[in-house]
């Protein structure tokens, strides 16, 4: 098996199942290059559509129901005015809007690539907001001008081709311009401690696992400049404490025992928590980098 970012070898790492939603039960498999770490799922499935049903977008009923769903989301918004006070911003995978609404809210002209329709109709709608509906990054920035502001808040695990992207978000954006991605984590404590059963880990949803040291080196390659990494932002203690009940809670499926075990895993989360306050060991990073 050959890395798809650096050609080197990779051996299996992980089987494991869709714990998170059990949708299917069938095995999935997870590779890590001997060279960059990367860790990958392989095979691809040819239906990934078929593995986010309705449920996974919770389209809101209103503005309002947005509003309050994205008061979580305010530190994104923190992020972003630190190294780009305003001007054109696009949201890759907005799934039903609440970064892009904020940001619109704190003057950003925003506009979003959402592969799922109802999101985009509730987006283009309620929101005011530009929405491009497409299940293709490249094929969609390709189109488009240069933006101030490009984020992809827990996107580039879900995409199939993230190191044909990545050169194509540099070049749509303007000199000076901010790159925000955020992802799962695969240096993590929780990753080491739960592998196949991370809740984070999300198979088939998420088909690269992406070590934040190559993420840096493939863009410095590409002339971004490292303004922010960490794993210590406003979301990381949401994403830490999902991460160990929904980890523990993979290991069963009856009922009572997935009980007991959610119990165990906000106890288990406040043990881990020393070890994940410890930078780039929580089980999602945030990076910023800025076009040079």
């Amino acid at each position: 098996m050959l890395c798809p970012q650096c050609h080197s070898a990779a051996s299996l790492a992980i089987q494991t199942k869709d714990y998170n939603r059990r949708i299917t039960d069938e095995s999935f498999y997870y590779y890590q290059c001997s060279n960059c770490d990367l860790v990958f799922l392989s095979p691809i499935p040819n239906d990934l559509a078929s593995y986010y049903t309705s449920i996974y977008y919770r389209v809101p009923s209103s503005v309002g129901n947005l509003a309050a769903r994205a008061e979580s989301e305010q530190y994104k918004v923190g992020i972003t005015k630190t190294y780009k006070t305003s001007g054109k911003l696009l949201d890759i995978g907005a799934s039903i809007g609440a970064y892009a609404y904020l940001s619109k809210q704190a003057g950003y002209d925003a506009e979003v690539i959402e592969m799922d329709k109802e999101c985009c109709e509730f987006i283009e709608s309620q929101l005011g907001i530009k929405a491009f509906n497409s299940s293709s990054i490249a094929d969609t920035v390709a189109k488009l001008g240069n933006y101030d502001v490009i984020s992809m808040w827990h996107v580039i695990e879900h995409v199939t081709n993230p190191w044909e992207i990545l050169p194509l978000l540099v070049e749509h954006l303007t000199p000076g311009g901010i790159l925000i991605l955020a992802a799962p984590n695969p240096e993590s404590t929780q990753f080491q401690l739960f592998k196949g059963h991370w809740g984070h880990l999300d198979a088939p949803r998420h088909l690269e696992l992406i070590p934040a040291p190559l993420l840096i080196n493939v863009l410095k390659n590409k002339g971004m400049r490292l303004l922010l990494q960490t794993t210590s932002d406003g979301g990381s203690f949401g994403f830490n404490r999902f991460g160990c009940i929904q980890s523990l809670n993979n290991f069963s499926n009856q009922p009572l025992i997935k009980k007991m075990l959610r119990f165990s895993g906000r106890w288990l989360f406040k043990l881990l928590q020393p070890f994940e306050k410890r930078e780039m060991k929580g089980c999602c990073y945030t990076l910023v980098f800025q076009k040079e």
